[in-house]
């Protein structure tokens, strides 16, 4: 007698090795997915910054902040990385900062400071 198919050992066999390689891929999907986040809320607050860079050279050198430190007024929604973007004017009322509170990106906090040009994250 000649049967073919599986028997159920080697099914199961199967199943428990697609399971273990999916299980060792999850940490590195997981990962990427964060660091395409922040990503995301990096090119925000690099946007957002070079729209506050226009607002200062168009009212001749000074920062006004017209709609005031809401974020969403000057580029619309806030990706869904982002819950949270404020402005605020430093003293000399040319650099600004912008605060934001991050989700599901790895870090708890981002921050852009027009007087190093940097955007930095913080866990």
């Amino acid at each position: 007698m000649n049967k073919s198919g599986f028997t159920l050992i080697e099914l199961l066999l199967t199943i428990v090795i697609i399971g273990v390689l999916a299980a060792g891929l999850m940490p590195n999907l997981i990962a990427a997915r964060q660091r395409a986040n922040a990503t995301s809320a990096q090119a925000y607050l690099r946007n957002l910054a070079i729209e506050l860079e226009a607002n200062r050279n168009a009212s001749s050198g000074a920062l006004v902040l017209d709609s005031g430190p809401n974020c969403v007024a000057y580029l619309g929604n806030l990706p869904q990385t982002i819950n949270t973007c404020t402005i605020s004017l430093d003293a000399d009322l040319i650099n600004f900062t912008v605060s934001t509170t991050l989700s599901n990106s790895g870090y708890t906090t981002a921050s852009y400071a027009s007087s190093s040009g940097i955007v930095a994250f913080s866990p």
